[in-house]
């Protein structure tokens, strides 16, 4: 109400300007922000930048994305810091910004029309790639999420893998799980081909480990995984990883007590990854 002009501070207490327009107060914190966003007009498109980046940016990156003068983009900053939809951590050029709520984030989002947010999703991928390497080593799942949005599915399945494997390798084996099938949820919507069953294959190996480490040897959607990814490798020629896919069946087969009890696949997946170095030794 105070941006908008009608009540104005008088120190100690507020004064009505003038009349208030019927329906003039938004119903709902949504429309409260839109409504902000809308008075902002001239810094509206970098709050949607802003926002497509996500909850933090920093200055560099949005500088790098926005293509637009520094001084227009600095004045731009400036404004929604003022006005409190967004904090400002340090001075350009080497500030962060957060936005102060994650609802702030949403309504600036949902002003953009679906056309926009595909090229500004994939306009945020490959300046990542080309400007920012190490964002992209640490967080492939980011790339995955803004080439998903963008529409460029090739693309954020081969990150979805790369998110997949890495989270294995810290042992983050729920998060890979996570990872690796939004990865083969992507991929179902692609035409069949060659890279699509070689992109699947990868995803079911690593898919396969983690389903091992989380649920057992005998977990049946291991057994389902593993079979799966056996036949891509026998239809693909991939001698490389018919070994190893061979002797994680085996070790599925090789439970059955398992399967009927659940738990136990668990438990003695722990007992012989504890017993694995005294039988190595």
């Amino acid at each position: 109400m105070i941006e908008s002009g009608v009540l104005t501070d008088a120190g100690d207490h507020f004064t009505v300007a003038g009349p208030v327009a019927p329906l003039a107060i938004p119903t709902s914190l949504h429309a409260s922000l839109l409504a902000r966003l809308d008075r902002l007009a001239p810094v509206r498109e970098v709050a949607q930048i802003g926002a497509a980046l996500g909850r933090s940016f920093s200055h560099e990156l949005i500088s790098a994305v926005a293509g637009m003068p520094q001084q227009k983009l600095n004045e731009a900053l400036d404004q929604l810091a003022s006005a409190e939809l967004v904090f400002r951590r340090g001075t350009p050029p080497d500030a962060e910004y957060t936005f102060k709520h994650a609802l702030v984030q949403d309504a600036a989002y949902s002003t953009l029309l679906r056309s926009r947010r595909q090229q500004l999703h994939g306009r945020i991928a490959t300046t990542l790639e080309s400007r920012f390497p190490e964002i992209v080593a640490a967080h492939p799942e980011l790339m995955a999420q803004h080439y998903a949005k963008a529409g460029m599915l090739e693309k954020a399945v081969e990150y979805q893998l790369k998110a997949g494997r890495q989270a294995v390798k810290r042992w983050a084996m729920t998060e890979a799980m996570a990872q690796l099938q939004r990865g083969l949820d992507l991929l179902a919507s692609l035409p069949d081909a060659d890279w699509h069953r070689q992109q699947e294959l990868d995803l079911r190996m690593a898919l396969g480990r983690a389903l091992f480490a989380t649920k057992g040897y005998a977990a049946p959607a291991a057994g389902e995984t593993l079979a799966r990814a056996s036949a891509l490798a026998e239809q693909l020629d991939r001698s490389d990883c018919l070994g190893p896919l061979l002797y994680g069946r085996w070790l599925f087969h090789v439970n059955p007590h398992d399967r009927r009890t659940g738990a136990g696949g668990r438990d003695r997946h722990r007992r012989q990854r504890r017993e694995a170095p005294a039988r190595a030794h």
